[in-house]
């Protein structure tokens, strides 16, 4: 798995169009979350269900260090050049927000499978941008 953490004032976001016949139903309503750690996360081929919680662990450490209210999985495949199959990718990205919501986190998740516009402010602070790769 690849994450990207961006501490930011906010991201907006709007599902536009199915990128997948497989796509999360979504509505396509704009989305705002202020105050919060975005993290763009993109599943790898071979990853499972044994990463995710790696995975949770750094983005509790981030979390602490920054200090936002929230935490905004984004799934984006685009962080990868061997991205695994569209369900696994579900799955474990949902697997990830299960974990962080068990240990007591607000988590907001944009739809998978979709385009979207969005827009997003971040911080300019020395730990407001991270990339990790497991």
């Amino acid at each position: 798995m690849k994450v990207l953490l961006l501490h930011a004032d906010y991201i907006e976001w709007e599902p536009t169009t199915p990128a997948l016949r497989s796509a999360e139903p979504a509505t396509k309503e704009r989305k705002r979350v202020a105050n919060c750690l975005v993290v763009f996360t993109s599943v790898e081929e071979g990853d499972d269900e044994t990463k995710v919680p790696a995975v949770a662990d750094d983005i509790e450490v981030q979390f602490e260090r920054v200090k936002p209210e929230r935490i905004v999985l984004y799934p984006w495949v685009h962080l990868s050049q061997r991205p695994s199959k569209p369900h696994i990718a579900l799955k474990l990205i949902k697997l990830l927000e299960e974990e962080l919501k068990k240990r007591g986190y607000e988590v907001h998740r944009a739809p998978f499978g979709w385009y979207k516009a969005f827009s997003i402010s971040v911080k300019g602070h020395p730990l407001a941008e991270l990339s990790r790769s497991f």
